[in-house]
């Protein structure tokens, strides 16, 4: 059964730690204490934010400018709050009733397990799993990657509603190229390309439902051609689409500052980012997506798509009339915490 009591009694950061014996000492030194007390703070900051935005408040500011350093100074805030002073924000405990109402998966567990296993800690909802695959490049050497059931769904149902409704999901899709043809992701309006620091294309980024800015790339292997899905799920409020100082510090500024605040806790042990990576298939000789669940949406989707075809009532709305990519802009899926989020 899922743990839907996150924490015991609220201590204070310097309690927390003379009683975990941070202060004693070690054979490591400073180095040993220094590990411990970010390890207490990142474990802090899974129990108490609403991971979901940097900010739990919006500068109301009409200059851009003191807009981003208002919410430079919002997100320091939040984050002081729930790793130093170890408080529950107020958007915490009213994600807490929401999940416990909510028996389903939704967004709000995805972020909850992924938080958790940001700071080192286990899952509540169990909602991550092992994925079967790694990137075809720039997989990290012995790095585990997860997938997440929910997500590949919503994920799946928003990229092929608008070929479906479209009819360029009407042939067998048995390569990437029909893969491609039949998406056409870039026309939905919600992804953009993505090249590496060499202008090779490696995929499109944009907002995807608990992971917030990932990727999504088209490829092809022996199984057949597949959409894959990819985000380094950590936490750094100074870079990325909804960071505080996207648009004050160059991108080679950000990137750099990114490895120190995101890449020096990793390799202390202090936090864990989990690495999503997932893919959905198309079977190559069957031209249909692999998977029941996979197999179900597409169905629905192809029955929706006949009765927009089918004369509507003057007056009434057609049933797949609200257009692709509906999911990912649900609610609570902008402004989302993590790496580029």
């Amino acid at each position: 059964m899922a743990d839907t009591n996150p924490k015991p009694k609220q201590q204070s950061l310097l309690r927390q730690l003379f009683e975990g014996g941070a202060f004693l000492p070690s054979a490591g030194g400073a180095y040993t204490t220094l590990k411990k007390v970010g390890k207490q703070i990142s474990s802090n900051i899974a129990s108490n934010i609403e991971p979901l935005g940097y900010t739990d408040e919006l500068s109301q500011s009409k200059s851009k400018l003191d807009q981003k350093a208002e919410n430079a100074f919002l997100s320091a805030k939040k984050f002081f709050n729930a790793g130093v002073l170890n408080k529950t924000s107020m958007a915490r405990l009213l994600t807490e009733h929401y999940v416990k109402s909510d028996s389903g998966d939704n967004e709000m567990k995805n972020r909850l397990d992924l938080v958790n296993m940001w700071a080192g800690k286990p899952q509540r909802f169990n909602t991550v799993q092992k994925s079967e695959y790694k990137p075809t490049v720039g997989a990290e050497p012995n790095m585990q990657y997860y997938k997440i059931p929910g997500v590949e769904k919503q994920l799946f149902s928003d990229l092929v509603r608008n070929g479906v409704m479209q009819g360029r999901f009407n042939g067998p899709i048995k390569s990437k190229q029909d893969l491609e043809n039949a998406l056409k992701i870039k026309e939905g309006g919600f992804f953009s390309e993505a090249k590496d620091d060499s202008g090779k294309k490696i995929g499109y980024t944009g907002t995807i439902m608990s992971l917030g800015e990932g990727t999504v790339s088209i490829g092809e292997d022996a199984k057949g051609p597949y959409i894959s899905y990819y985000d380094k799920w950590d936490i750094n409020p100074l870079y990325g689409v909804s960071s505080a100082m996207g648009a004050v510090l160059p991108k080679s500024v950000q990137r750099g500052i990114d490895k120190v605040v995101t890449g020096i806790p990793e390799k202390m042990g202090i936090t864990s980012a989990p690495r999503v990576y997932g893919r959905i298939y198309f079977d190559k000789q069957t031209g249909k997506p692999i998977g029941k669940d996979f197999e179900d949406i597409f169905s629905k989707l192809q029955s929706e798509a006949k009765q927009v075809e089918q004369p509507v009532e003057e007056g009434k709305q057609s049933p797949g009339s609200t257009g692709g990519f509906a999911g990912l802009l649900k609610k609570k899926s902008s402004g989302p915490v993590g790496k580029k989020k």
